[in-house]
């Protein structure tokens, strides 16, 4: 391919060239534009690049990138276009993983909802228990669920470790007793899971 073998030959302002030629918008050939541009010390220019390719993509990884190659008022014009792109296309995930990264647990747990990924549904939890237990045991909630429709075993001890999260959480208690109550009355007939949640 030309462009690989310019870049052998370290010709990069020609590799930069052949990268403009291609008329349809292209992650990948856009992505070595970027890299090529801070090669070439063209830092602004790379912005720009970065910024397009995050708003096409929603790859975290990249908006993250962006937000450490910015300065503040720029992140926040881009933060809010790309959150923006994101909502159009309710790429949940992405909008809330953002304002997670930005300390927003608020509106993080806003977008987390309808999420199932459960490693980050925990992390979000203990972002928010302590200004927000309602919130954080309400997630907690989701997981339990989620985790015993997936099987016994271990599945029923994860459930029963996040049943003691929210109790650790919950100071009045209601919650917790609550949440209890209701997997017990759904799920009173497996056993197994009974004898987990019920010595919590």
């Amino acid at each position: 391919m030309v462009f690989f073998k310019l870049i052998s030959l370290g010709k990069l302002k020609e590799a930069l060239e052949e990268c403009d030629k291609k008329k349809e918008y292209n992650p990948e050939v856009e992505e070595r534009k970027y890299n090529l541009l801070k090669k070439l010390n063209k830092n602004k220019e790379a912005q720009k690049v970065l910024f397009k390719l995050s708003k096409y993509t929603c790859s975290l990884d990249l908006i993250l990138k962006l937000k450490k190659e910015s300065s503040k008022q720029e992140w926040e014009n881009y933060k809010r276009e790309i959150i923006e792109e994101a909502k159009k296309t309710k790429i949940n995930e992405i909008i809330s993983k953002i304002y997670y990264h930005e300390e927003d647990y608020l509106n993080a747990y806003e977008y987390a909802k309808n999420l199932t990924n459960s490693d980050y549904l925990e992390l979000l939890a203990k972002k928010l228990s302590k200004n927000n237990p309602d919130k954080a045991c309400s997630l907690l909630r989701k997981l339990i669920f989620q985790w015993i429709l997936s099987g016994s075993g271990y599945p029923y001890k994860k459930a029963g470790k996040l049943l003691k999260e929210i109790k650790n959480i919950d100071n009045s208690g209601s919650i917790f007793k609550k949440i209890k109550n209701e997997i017990i009355n759904e799920h009173k007939k497996k056993y197994s899971l009974m004898d987990i949640i019920e010595k919590i």
